[in-house]
């Protein structure tokens, strides 16, 4: 049968000898089987995206199913990057990328042509997302209040915890009025004396 062709064809044969003589079979019906035939996603790209600049990539998504027709496209989320699919007003399908904040490094995305017999070809997109250096922040202090009131000769103790994005090693200053009193850690104990 030729490509992509599934029913039935009814077959006569035909036998003939060197006098001419000839005799012919009865009817012989072939039955030839649907079998779906999976679709073909075209290539997607890999994409380089940097961290926490808000960039968003689209791409839109297409493909070809030789006996019959895509019918929708599905995204398998990564847990660092939003990997979306939605179709637009003209009906294509667009793929949009977007990583999470303060993320960096290397995430995949499963996309996935699904033909209208259920068959599926999948891609394996890549996302590497350039790091960008992030400030660290205090996310805790103690004492709460802006202004403190000191007493004379007794320590007053403070803290802080702070958080890097990056996970870089921190160090911590203690500054009064402007002047480096230690270059500790994030704890610090002052004694007002005069």
């Amino acid at each position: 049968p030729e490509a992509n062709f599934s029913g039935d064809e009814n077959v006569i044969f035909t036998a003939s000898d060197e006098e001419g003589l000839s005799a012919e079979s009865n009817v012989v019906t072939i039955h030839v089987t649907f079998m779906n035939d999976f679709p073909i996603l075209d290539p997607i790209p890999d994409f380089n995206i940097t961290e926490d600049s808000g960039q968003q990539e689209v791409w839109i998504l297409t493909g070809s199913d030789s006996d019959g027709t895509i019918d929708h496209f599905e995204a398998f989320l990564p847990s660092k990057v939003d990997c979306t699919i939605e179709v637009d007003e003209f009906g294509q399908s667009k793929l949009f990328l977007e990583p999470n904040f303060d993320f960096f490094g290397t995430a995949t995305c499963t996309i996935k042509a699904i033909d209208n017999n259920g068959g599926v070809d999948d891609q394996i997109v890549t996302i590497t997302v350039t790091n960008v250096q992030d400030a660290p922040t205090v996310t805790q202090q103690f004492p709460v209040e802006k202004d403190i009131t000191l007493m004379f000769n007794q320590p007053q103790n403070f803290y802080v915890i702070v958080k890097d994005a990056d996970n870089d090693p921190l160090t911590y200053q203690w500054f009064i009025d402007g002047i480096l009193q230690t270059d500790t850690d994030n704890t610090f104990s002052f004694i007002a004396e005069n």
